[in-house]
């Protein structure tokens, strides 16, 4: 799981996205909003810090992207862009891998 206790709402992860986002609290590495949505920042990924595979913004942010490519890989069953970033998108869950929601294009299910 990206991170115990994330918030799941309908079977799918709450997240809070957009380009610069700042979290307001980091836990476990991963940046999440004050009401305790994960932060994701769409932004084309910069830097060097990598939480759990995963490309994170210097505030704390998960860099997200809704698309999907051929040079993406898979991280605790969770699809990876060549950037780092997480792939997702606002679907339902058929699936679930390491307790995380999983669409049927295999994507992480967000609300």
């Amino acid at each position: 799981m990206i991170v115990p206790g994330t918030v799941i709402s309908s079977g799918r992860i709450d997240i809070t996205a957009s380009s610069g986002n700042v979290p307001a609290y980091v836990s476990q590495g991963f940046g999440f909003e004050s009401d305790h949505s994960l932060c994701v920042d769409t932004a084309v990924p910069a830097g060097d810090i990598f939480v759990k595979g995963f490309r994170i913004s210097a505030n704390g942010a998960l860099y997200g992207t809704t698309s999907a490519n051929a040079s993406d890989v898979w991280l605790g069953g969770l699809r990876c862009s060549a950037l780092g970033q997480v792939v997702y998108e606002s679907a339902a869950a058929v699936d679930a891998a390491n307790g995380d929601p999983i669409t049927s294009n295999g994507r992480l299910a967000i609300t």
